[in-house]
């Protein structure tokens, strides 16, 4: 009867190992593709963010250029402009509201509804490039639902971080 015994518990432990060893071997396999993009996700996050850093320096050395440069007479047109509406340039160049818009997310929204509303509300001017880069940050399972105030303007990645917190 002992070695009865002894065989029953001898074989359970070597089924418990074999089950745990399945179940690992199983979350792998079906995570394989999330695994092996993992280091290109990284990548192109790291890349976007060095861009916009780039960007961000171009920007403020263009504007210290042109601070610089300008005259009086050029001063004087241009706050003629802004007072008279006329200041067509930045009108053209920028479609983002100038103030904070309400966006509301309803809970279950997918990713691409999310990108229509900030396109159809000026925030972003790409919808699939806003998809792709909040996929490749990893951040499309992560967007909450509820009413997310967003300043006109906002870069991508504040985007992103407003609507993940």
């Amino acid at each position: 009867m002992n070695k009865i015994k002894d065989i029953l518990y001898d074989k359970n432990d070597i089924l418990v190992a074999l089950l745990i060893v399945a179940i690992a071997a199983l979350v792998i396999y079906t995570r394989i593709e999330v695994i092996m993009d993992y280091p290109q996700i990284q990548a192109a996050a790291a890349e976007s963010s060095s861009q916009a850093e780039t960007k961000d320096k171009t920007s403020a050395q263009k504007n210290e250029q042109d601070a610089a440069g300008e005259n009086e007479s050029d001063k004087t047109v241009a706050s003629e402009k802004q007072v008279n509406g006329t200041d067509s340039e930045s009108a053209e160049q920028t479609n983002a509201p100038s103030g904070i818009v309400s966006i509301n997310i309803p809970s279950g929204s997918t990713l691409d509804s999310i990108a229509q509303q900030l396109l159809d509300n000026g925030l972003i001017s790409d919808k699939t490039a806003f998809i792709n880069h909040m996929v490749g940050l990893g951040l499309d399972t992560k967007v909450k639902c509820g009413t997310f105030q967003i300043p006109g303007g906002s870069s991508t990645d504040e985007i992103a971080a407003i609507l993940t917190k």
